[in-house]
């Protein structure tokens, strides 16, 4: 008996000597001698450091909180730009963000709403040509149409004379609203508002920047 039971340790101690890696541990022994394979792993970290960053996330309608912390992690991250010189703002205003959002990015960069992306567009150019499209995928066309109409306010309390700017194709705000056939009730209050502007200028109590 005793014979057997030191034969069937000695089996036992052989065969975890000899017993092959799990899958998970070779798959970290092969990362580990895989140049191409850890280059893929750093990668994917960026990707994912990447979509936690203001910029990526202003383009998917963000919760107010979540704008918060990540401005609170980094002031600054406000002023980034992406490779099209779009700011947080302007693809918050593109994407159908919340006015909650729009306000706090604003409040990070006060100047943000004068800012020209790539095309020369503003912040405000980008609400006329896309907000509306984007945010009725998402909420009720009235809610989406109130959306637009304060987001609009916002911007335009910030730098009243962008509804008269043209971008680098000579358009500005109400032509890409026409463009994009945004509800008509929309298009009137953004004229109505280029009229009181027009008439500002004109009287010098404001001064028009194009």
């Amino acid at each position: 008996m005793n014979n057997g039971h030191t034969k069937m340790r000695i089996y036992s101690i052989v065969l975890k000597l000899t017993k092959q890696p799990k899958k998970k541990d070779m798959k970290q022994i092969e990362t580990s001698n895989n140049p191409r394979a850890n280059k893929v792993a750093s990668y994917s970290k960026a990707k994912d450091v990447k979509k936690n960053t203001l910029l990526s996330i202003s383009k998917m309608n963000p919760c107010r909180n979540r704008v918060i912390a990540l401005l609170e992690e980094n002031s600054s991250a406000a002023f980034a730009t992406d490779s099209y010189g779009k700011l947080p703002l302007h693809l918050a205003c593109e994407y159908g963000a919340s006015p909650a959002v729009i306000r706090e990015l604003l409040h990070a960069n006060p100047k943000a709403a004068r800012e020209r992306d790539i095309l020369g567009m503003l912040p405000i150019h980008r609400i006329c040509s896309s907000y509306y499209t984007h945010a009725k995928r998402k909420l009720r066309k009235n809610t989406a149409k109130q959306n637009m109409l304060e987001v609009l306010q916002i911007l335009l309390c910030a730098e009243p004379e962008s509804i008269c700017v043209e971008d680098n194709d000579n358009t500005c705000p109400i032509e890409h609203a026409l463009n994009s056939g945004i509800d008509i009730y929309i298009i009137k209050k953004l004229q109505r508002e280029k009229g009181i502007v027009l008439k500002q200028i004109s009287e010098g109590s404001i001064t028009c920047w194009n």
